[in-house]
């Protein structure tokens, strides 16, 4: 061989030195002297790919080679993503996008679809002894396709994703982002949606609380928290906010009392489907593995809806603790997933929480509306349909809330009782600002209670209990009446052979020594208990435990 002296490069395709630098396929390093015994035998013309090729890992090309070459390409076209360390494209729904890993035989489809010829590279040598190179065409092989997902030019090329919205987002630099990839929050997609227009602030806040007129809330500050929910997804969507986001616990006192419904509304403000988990008793499958298939999809609201009994979840709370990434397994996959573009929604007449799922809720309670009072009309239908036709309105009352909060230094208070606490500042602040009550005031104690089985059992009496049942005096039997009544099962053992008006009597005592009084607040009412003599035949004298619920 003469001045062109074959080298490798890094990768190790044979390229010839002093030779131009070739498409993707060669790295940009100084070439080095290849050992003799290295190089097979080839001419010392280097290997060039022409523009309109994806080279197939073969004829002296390496899987590297090929990687740099189709990566970049598909890059650019915005077909495939890399999620962490896993490859994903957007796939179309039925109702919406979603993500999903891309398995070796998709790459295959994909990559033989992106407009550039699949083709081997073949050496041949003409009857007069020279070599010329032949590219044929052929399919994608799929071993070939595994090895190229796990390359180092995928996670170099392709741009990264890490959440999916179907608005416009609102950054906090005042930009606003439309329909499109952007580098916003590490990768953000945006599947539809153009500009809103601009809302005058008081107007905002008047459209805003119109949305949550209907609806029958326990305290001025749950009206609070239920405004609050309106807003916290742009913060979320637009990067405001570096700390976690809480649960958004919607609790009802009777079913058909609105609470998902309301949770709902908030999804449709931002264009969004939720992605609805329900609890099967008895069924197939865990509600973690529901939560990882949700979070697979990537689709931000996740609603968890009209949940009962004990719910205890481990990648939910992971998901809610802020901690990055979990590790979401569903039929055929196994991804790790960042949780933080997530926000959650949860539905319950009165699930019993964990203390962990407890401390990350923020607690919104509704009540059942008066009987015969009709939800407002719209030229639309329900309010849910007026929303989903003025869309583009509602998302810029949002907008030009967090406009009026920006312009105002984005004032915050020094609230503290709550473990996420930018948030509920941040929060707090807003919503004050737009004229409602502080944020947390007494979200404490129902916080507590959420966590509390026997709580949670009275709770379910007193709101099972008839309004002629007020303020007369009950006994024990009378409450456990009403929990045999209305299938109110005791927290603790499912299967112990006490005789119910003793486990009642336990629970109530327990209840009363933690209190550290005679009276207890749950959920509006006040639930007292009084001792005195029984003079009956029955009673003989002896001192029996009385108790009175008391409408607030």
């Amino acid at each position: 061989m003469s001045e062109a002296a074959l080298a490798k490069d890094a990768r190790g395709i044979l390229t010839t030195a002093g030779a131009p630098a070739l498409r993707a396929a060669v790295l940009d390093v100084e070439p080095i002297e290849a050992p003799a015994e290295a190089a097979p035998p080839l001419d010392s013309a280097a290997i060039e790919i022409p523009d309109n090729i994806f080279p197939v890992p073969a004829g002296g090309i390496g899987n590297n080679a090929a990687a740099e070459i189709i990566f970049p390409a598909m890059g650019k076209m915005k077909r495939l993503f890399m999620r962490g360390f896993t490859v994903h494209e957007i796939v179309q729904g039925a109702e919406m996008d979603y993500l999903a890993p891309i398995s070796p035989e998709r790459l295959c489809s994909l990559v033989e679809t992106a407009g550039s010829r699949i083709a081997r590279r073949e050496v041949k040598k003409g009857d007069d002894g020279k070599k010329s190179t032949v590219w044929r065409s052929t399919t994608f092989p799929v071993n070939a396709a595994k090895i190229l997902l796990e390359t180092d030019a995928s996670r170099q090329y392709l741009p990264t994703i890490r959440q999916l919205v179907n608005c416009p987002i609102l950054t906090q630099e005042g930009k606003i982002l439309t329909r499109g990839y952007h580098d916003h929050a590490g990768g953000t997609y945006i599947g539809a949606g153009h500009n809103p227009e601009e809302i005058p602030f008081n107007t905002a806040v008047g459209a805003l609380l119109g949305i949550l007129g209907d609806f029958e809330f326990a305290t001025e500050s749950d009206l609070s928290r239920a405004f609050a929910s309106l807003i916290s997804p742009a913060l979320k969507m637009g990067d405001w906010i570096n700390d976690d986001f809480p649960l958004d616990l919607a609790e009802a006192t009777e079913s058909q009392s609105g609470k998902t419904f309301r949770q709902k509304l908030v999804c449709r403000i931002y264009n969004e489907v939720p992605t609805s988990i329900t609890l099967a008793r008895g069924g197939v499958g865990s509600i973690d593995e529901s939560i990882s298939a949700a979070l697979v999809k990537g689709r931000p609201f996740v609603t968890l809806a009209n949940m009962r009994g004990k719910i205890d979840s481990t990648i939910l709370e992971e998901a809610l603790r802020g901690s990055g990434r979990v590790n979401c397994r569903t039929l055929r996959n196994s991804t790790e997933v960042d949780c933080r573009p997530f926000l959650w929604q949860f539905s319950t007449n009165g699930a019993e929480l964990t203390r962990d799922l407890a401390n990350r809720a923020i607690v919104t309670r509704i009540r059942k509306r008066p009987e015969g009072r009709e939800w407002k009309e719209y030229a639309e239908g329900d309010l849910e349909s007026h929303i989903i036709e003025h869309q583009n309105f509602y998302l810029g009352c949002v907008f030009s809330v967090l406009r009026a909060w920006k312009a105002k230094g984005q004032p915050t208070t020094k609230e503290s009782r709550h473990d996420f606490r930018t948030w509920c500042r941040t929060l707090d602040g807003i919503v004050q600002l737009c004229g409602l009550r502080p944020l947390l005031d007494g979200h404490k104690e129902q916080q507590e209670r959420t966590a509390n089985p026997q709580l949670q059992w009275l709770r379910e009496i007193i709101l099972a209990a008839k309004p002629s049942q007020y303020d007369a005096e009950l006994y024990t039997h009378d409450l456990v009446n009403i929990a045999e009544d209305y299938g109110i099962e005791f927290p603790g053992n499912p299967y112990s052979k006490d005789e119910p008006n003793k486990r009642a009597g336990r629970i109530l005592g327990k209840i009363f020594r933690d209190v550290g009084g005679e009276e207890i607040e749950v959920d509006g009412f006040i639930f007292s208990r009084n001792e005195s003599p029984d003079y009956s035949d029955e009673g003989k004298g002896r001192t029996v435990k009385k108790y009175t619920i008391k409408n607030l």
